[in-house]
C-alpha cells in the first residue's frame, strides 16, 4: 500500500510514519523545516512543499515528485483550518483513493451531558481564544472533508481522538506532571474535583490510523478513539504512582541508565478546585463535572481494536521523559561555560540586553546587535543574509532556541519588507519551532504567535492574524500583570487588524485601551505610537478634525526623540489626508512626499510606499484640475443641483452609458457589439441602489462596467480600455471620484475575470458555496446591465439571482440561528447580570447582525457587506421604486393594506436598549430579543424551512443541518437511507435469548 502523509514529523505524525514503513512506501509531505532521522528511509521518501502553495503543489503533480503518483490512502496531520483539505484535494484529488483526516473529539456539540457518539451534532458556536479558532476550524474541516471526498469521489475516514499522551508530546498535559516529580519532587492534586476525562495512548492512535488505511469498512466513516476507560484525578494520580514506581524499578536494574534520579518520596500536594483557580495553575484536564465531556467509542472497538491499559501507557511515557529529560542535561553540561540566551525572552527586542550564547561558536546575542547596527545604517539587506546565515548554522547544531529567535527577526523584516512568500515560509517555521520546543502556552509562544499576526495582517490574511491574535491575548490575560507593556503592543496590533475589518470603532477601543497603559508606564515611544494608531484609524472613520488632533501629538512625540520610522510615517500620512479632505491638498502633498522619501531610503519601495505615493498623486491630480473643478462648480445651474439631489448613482450611469459610452462603442467596435456587455454592478453603493451624499465621497460618479469574453478581450481589450479611458470623468455637474481601492471597479474587463474576482470561481458550476463570501455573492448580483447582446455575461448572474442551492440555504439558516440565540437571546441577559455592559451590548449587536442576515437567508437573498445590511433589510421590507423612494416590497401584508415591519421595530427597538440603564436594558432586551426570536422562528416556518415555532432559534439548528445533509438526495435515496438507520437500530438490539436470526442479515431487511 502507497500512503502519502500530510505533516509527519513529530509526535503522532512521526509515529505513524515509523509504524506505516515497516510494510509500506510512504511519502511525507510538509514544509520540511524539521528534519527526521527515519528508522527505515529506503521506506520513506520526504517531498517538501506548503500545502497551502497551489502553485508549487500542481508543479509536483504535473512535473515533479508527485507526477502519475497514485495513492491508497492520504493521512492529513496537520489540518487546522477551513481550505487546508482542499488545498491538497484540488490538486491531487484524482490521485488519492481515501483522505483520512485526523480530527478532535472537541468537534462535538457541548453541554449535552450524554456519551457522544459519531453522530453527535458539530459544535457551532465561538468560545474565543486559541482553544475557540481550534474547534471551529476542526468541524469547519469536518464538513469540508466530506464535501471535498464527494467532488473527488474520494473515499473519507475521519478520526476524532480524545487526549493523546505518550512520548514526545509537545502538549502541556502529561509533561506537566513529569516535570513537577523530577524538579520538585511534588504532584498537585485536586483533592475536590468531579471532572472526568478521557485519554489515549499515542501508539494506539497510530495503530488505529494505519488499520483504517485502505480498509472499506472506514469508508465514509468518523470513529471516536477513546483509549483506556474515562478517567479522573484520582485514577490519573494511581497511574502517575505507577509509572514511578516502574522508574524507580527500571533504574535499579540499570534499565535507564540516561535518566536522572528520582526523589526519594513524591510528595502529594492537595488542593481544592476553588484554590487551583484562585492561584490560576493550569491543570490540562477538567476540574469540574460541568467542563467534562464523556464519548462513546464503541464504534471502533467494533473493529476489533483493543488499547494500551493506562498505566502501561503512562509508564513507557515517563520512561521515555525521563531519559529525554537526562539527555538534554548532559548536553546543556557539554555546552560553554557561558549562560545561554533564554528562549522564552528571545523573541523579545527589548529583551535583547541577555547573556550571549555561543552555541558552536553561534553568539546569538552578538548576531543580534550586528543585526540592530545593519538596520540603523540602513543596510537591511546585509542583516537579512547575516539573519540566514546564522538560522542554518542553528539548524546545522540543533539549537531551536537560536532557530526560534531568528526566525522571529525575519519575520520582522519580511513584514517590513512585504515579501509575502519569504513571510509565510518564517512564519510557519517559527510556529512551528516554537511547538517543538514545548513551548505551548508560555509568554515566549506568545511573543512568537504576536509576531506571526502582525505578519499575517501585514499581507491581508486577516483570519489567520485573529487567530494568532487571540492566541497571544489569552495568554498574556493569564500570565501578565494587566497594566505590562507588551499587552499594550498588543492592543495595538489588534487595533489595526479591525481596523482592516474596517471596524474602526472596535479599534479605537483597542487602541485607547493601549494608550492608558503606555501613559500609566510613562513609555513615551509607545505613547506615540499609539496617537499615530489613533489618529489613522479617526482617518478611516472620517472623523478628520479627531484625527487630525491625534496626529499633530504623534508627530511632536517623535519629532521630540528625532524617531522618523515608519510608525512616524504613519502619522504624516494621517495628518495629510485630513490637510487634503480640508481642501488643503499642496500641505497634504508635501506629507505624502517626505513619508515616501524616509520609508523608501530605511525600508525600500514596500507596501506603505505604494500607499504614500498613491496619496501624493492625488493630491498632485486635484492641484492640476482644481481651477477646472472651480468652473465646472460656478457652471451649475439650479436645475441640475436640483437633479442631483433627485437622481441616484445608477440613473447617472445608465443615462451616461446612453449619451457617451454607447455611441462611441457603436462608432468604433460595431463587428463586436454583440458580445460586449456593459452595466454597473458589483461592489459600491451605488450598485446597491444605498448611494447618498456621504458615500459620494469617493468611488461614486458617472462610470461603467464593460465585459467581454477571454477570446474578444485578447482581440480588442487594449482598444477597448482605450476608448473607455477616453469617456468624460464629468457627466450632467458630476464627477467621477475614484480611490486607489476602488480603480478595479469599475473598466473593462473579461466576463470570467469579473466573476473569478468576486467569487473565486469562472462558472457557476465552479463556485465553492462553502467558502465564498455572501457579500460577494450579492455584489455579483446586484445594479443593472444596460446591454448584453449575446447574454453571455447575464447567463451566469441570472443562474446567481436565484439564490443559494437549497442545501446552503439551510446552513446559512441553522449558522446564523444558532449565533443569534448564543448572543441576544443567550449571552445578551447573562453578561448583564454579571455587569460586563461592554460584553453584554456587543452580543446584543451581533445578536441584530445575525437576525438580519436571517430575513435574508429565508429569502434566499445574499447579505450584502455588514454596512448596508441594515438599508438592505428596509428594501426587502419595503421594496425600492425606480427613482428609489419606498414601495411594497417582500414584506407580509397586512388586513389593513400595510406592509408588515415588524422585523424592522423589533430590530430598532433592540437597537434603542443600547442606551438604556443597565437594569431597565435587561428586562426590554431579554424580552425583545425573545419578541425578535418568534418572530423569525414563525417567518421561516412559514417558508417551509422548519416544522416548529420554537423562539429559541438554537432549538432548529439541528433539523436545519439535517435537511441540509440530505438535501438533494432523491425519494429512492431517502428511503434507502432511514431504512439503513432503521436496520442499525434493530441489529443492535440486544434479546434476552440471544440475537434473533434476522439481525445482522441486511441483504433480506429491506
Amino acid at each position: 500500500m502507497r500512503i502519502l502523509v500530510i505533516g509527519g514529523t513529530y509526535f503522532l505524525g512521526k509515529l505513524f510514519v515509523e509504524l506505516a514503513s515497516k510494510e509500506h512506501t510512504v511519502t511525507v509531505l510538509n514544509r520540511g523545516s524539521r528534519r527526521v532521522a527515519w528508522s527505515r528511509p529506503e521506506a520513506v521518501e520526504e517531498i517538501h512543499a506548503d500545502r497551502h502553495d497551489g502553485r508549487t503543489l500542481r508543479t509536483l503533480a504535473e512535473t515533479g515528485a508527485l507526477r502519475g503518483a497514485q495513492f491508497d490512502a492520504v493521512v492529513d496531520f496537520c489540518a487546522y483550518q477551513q481550505e487546508d483539505i482542499r488545498s491538497i484535494l484540488d490538486v491531487l484529488g484524482s490521485q488519492i483513493k481515501q483522505y483520512l483526516f485526523v480530527s478532535t473529539c472537541d468537534v462535538y456539540r457541548r453541554g449535552t451531558g450524554l456519551p457522544i457518539n459519531e453522530s453527535g451534532s458539530l459544535e457551532t458556536r465561538d468560545f474565543g481564544g486559541a482553544a475557540g479558532a481550534y474547534i471551529l476550524g476542526k468541524t469547519a474541516l469536518e464538513r469540508e472533508l466530506v464535501a471535498c471526498a464527494g467532488q473527488y469521489n474520494v473515499a473519507w475516514t475521519s478520526i476524532r481522538p480524545a487526549f493523546i499522551y505518550g512520548p514526545h508530546n509537545y502538549a502541556p498535559r502529561e509533561g506537566m506532571f513529569f516535570q513537577w516529580i523530577t524538579q520538585a519532587g511534588q504532584v498537585l492534586c485536586p483533592t475536590d474535583a468531579d471532572g472526568t476525562f478521557q485519554m489515549v495512548y499515542v501508539q494506539d492512535v497510530a495503530r488505529i490510523l494505519l488499520f483504517c488505511c485502505g480498509n472499506e469498512q472506514a469508508y465514509g466513516q468518523a470513529f471516536n478513539v477513546c483509549g483506556d476507560g474515562v478517567m479522573d484525578y484520582a485514577r490519573y494520580m494511581e497511574c502517575l504512582d505507577c509509572a514511578v514506581e516502574e522508574a524507580r524499578r527500571m533504574r535499579a536494574n540499570q534499565r535507564m541508565q540516561e535518566a536522572p534520579p528520582l526523589p526519594d518520596q513524591i510528595e502529594r500536594v492537595g488542593l481544592t478546585v476553588a484554590e487551583v483557580e484562585a492561584r490560576q495553575i493550569p491543570l490540562p484536564f477538567p476540574l469540574t463535572k460541568a467542563e467534562s465531556e464523556q464519548y462513546n467509542d464503541e464504534k471502533i472497538r467494533g473493529c476489533g481494536i483493543t488499547y494500551t491499559p493506562a498505566n502501561i501507557g503512562m509508564q513507557e511515557t515517563f520512561a521515555w521523559f525521563l531519559q529525554e529529560y537526562g539527555r538534554q542535561q548532559e548536553r546543556s553540561e557539554q555546552r560553554d561555560d557561558q549562560p545561554r540566551r533564554d528562549v522564552q525572552q528571545a523573541p523579545e527586542q527589548a529583551q535583547r540586553k541577555q547573556p550571549a550564547s555561543a552555541v558552536d561558536g553561534l553568539d546569538i546575542a552578538a548576531i543580534l546587535q550586528k543585526v540592530d547596527d545593519l538596520f540603523d545604517e540602513n543596510r537591511a539587506k546585509e542583516a537579512e543574509q547575516l539573519l540566514l546565515t546564522s538560522l542554518e548554522r542553528a539548524k546545522q547544531a540543533e539549537d531551536g532556541g537560536a532557530q526560534l529567535q531568528l526566525l522571529n527577526e525575519l519575520i520582522g523584516y519580511y513584514r517590513q519588507t512585504s515579501e509575502r512568500e519569504k513571510l509565510l515560509q518564517v512564519i510557519g517555521d517559527a510556529l512551528e519551532t516554537a511547538d517543538r520546543l514545548g513551548l505551548a502556552g508560555s509568554i515566549p509562544y506568545a511573543t512568537t504567535a504576536l509576531n506571526a499576526a502582525n505578519g499575517y495582517r501585514s499581507i491581508g490574511e486577516l483570519d489567520r492574524s485573529l487567530q494568532c491574535y487571540r492566541v497571544t491575548e489569552e495568554i498574556y490575560r493569564q500570565q501578565m500583570p494587566k497594566d505590562d507593556m507588551r499587552m499594550a503592543g498588543l492592543l495595538n496590533n489588534i487595533s489595526l487588524l479591525y481596523q482592516e475589518m474596517s471596524d474602526y470603532e472596535t479599534a479605537e477601543q483597542y487602541l485607547l485601551r493601549a494608550l492608558a497603559i503606555a501613559e500609566k508606564n510613562q513609555a513615551g515611544f509607545e505613547i506615540a505610537v499609539t496617537y499615530a494608531n489613533l489618529a489613522n484609524t479617526c482617518v478611516l472613520a472620517k472623523r478628520y478634525e479627531k484625527a487630525e488632533d491625534y496626529a499633530h501629538t504623534a508627530i511632536r512625540l517623535f519629532e521630540k526623540r528625532n524617531l522618523y520610522d515608519a510608525h512616524y510615517c504613519a502619522a504624516l500620512s494621517a495628518l495629510g489626508m485630513c490637510l487634503y479632505e480640508k481642501g488643503e491638498s499642496q500641505r497634504a502633498a508635501e506629507l505624502f512626499k517626505r513619508g515616501m522619501e524616509l520609508v523608501e531610503n530605511s525600508l525600500g519601495r514596500n507596501r506603505q510606499y505604494e500607499r504614500l505615493k498613491e496619496n501624493y498623486e492625488r493630491c498632485q491630480a486635484v492641484l492640476g484640475c482644481r481651477e477646472e473643478q472651480d468652473q465646472a462648480t460656478e457652471s451649475k445651474t439650479v436645475s441640475g443641483t436640483e437633479e442631483r439631489e433627485r437622481m441616484t448613482g445608477l440613473e447617472i450611469c445608465r443615462k451616461y452609458y446612453e449619451e457617451c459610452a454607447k455611441p462611441a462603442l457603436e462608432q468604433a467596435f460595431a463587428p463586436y457589439l454583440d458580445r460586449i456587455a456593459v452595466g454597473l454592478v458589483g461592489e459600491g453603493s451605488d450598485c446597491f441602489g444605498f448611494d447618498d451624499e456621504t458615500s459620494r465621497d469617493h468611488d461614486w460618479g458617472p462610470d461603467l462596467c464593460i465585459w467581454v469574453p477571454e477570446e474578444t478581450y485578447a482581440e480588442i481589450g487594449e482598444q477597448l480600455q482605450a476608448l473607455y479611458e477616453k469617456l468624460p470623468t464629468e457627466f450632467m455637474g458630476y464627477k467621477r471620484t475614484i480611490s486607489p481601492q476602488g480603480a478595479k471597479r469599475r473598466g473593462v474587463m473579461t466576463i470570467p475575470g469579473f466573476y473569478r474576482r468576486l467569487l473565486g470561481a469562472a462558472s457557476y458550476e465552479e463556485i465553492d458555496w462553502q467558502t465564498v463570501e455572501d457579500f460577494c455573492l450579492a455584489a455579483a448580483v446586484n445594479g443593472e446591465v444596460f446591454a448584453d447582446g449575446e447574454g453571455i455575461f447575464s447567463a451566469f448572474r441570472e443562474k446567481l439571482q436565484k439564490g443559494y442551492p437549497e442545501r446552503m440555504q439551510y446552513l446559512k439558516l441553522a449558522e446564523d440561528a444558532a449565533k443569534f440565540a448564543q448572543t441576544a437571546e443567550y449571552n445578551y441577559g447573562r453578561m448583564l447580570r454579571r455587569g460586563d455592559r461592554l460584553t453584554a451590548d456587543s452580543m446584543l449587536c451581533e445578536g441584530m447582525r445575525h437576525a438580519m442576515r436571517m430575513l435574508h437567508h429565508m429569502n434566499n437573498l445574499y447579505p450584502p457587506h455588514d454596512k448596508w445590511l441594515y438599508q438592505s433589510c428596509r428594501h426587502i421590507i419595503y421594496g425600492r421604486t425606480e427613482n428609489g423612494s419606498a414601495t411594497v416590497g417582500t414584506g407580509t401584508i397586512g388586513s389593513d393594506g400595510c406592509v408588515d415591519d415588524t422585523f424592522l421595530q423589533l430590530v430598532g427597538a433592540l437597537h434603542d436598549c443600547l442606551k438604556l440603564p443597565d437594569r431597565e436594558a435587561l428586562a426590554k432586551g431579554e424580552a425583545l430579543a425573545g419578541q425578535l426570536g418568534e418572530y423569525l422562528a414563525r417567518e421561516i416556518y412559514a417558508r417551509s424551512l422548519i416544522s416548529d415555532v420554537d423562539g429559541y432559534l438554537d432549538m432548529h439548528t439541528e433539523e436545519l443541518l439535517m435537511k441540509a445533509s440530505v438535501s438533494g438526495d432523491t425519494n429512492e435515496e431517502l428511503v434507502d437511507r432511514i431504512v439503513k438507520l432503521e436496520f442499525e437500530a434493530f441489529d443492535k438490539v440486544k434479546n434476552e435469548g440471544g440475537r434473533a436470526y434476522c439481525q445482522n442479515d441486511w441483504p433480506t431487511f429491506p
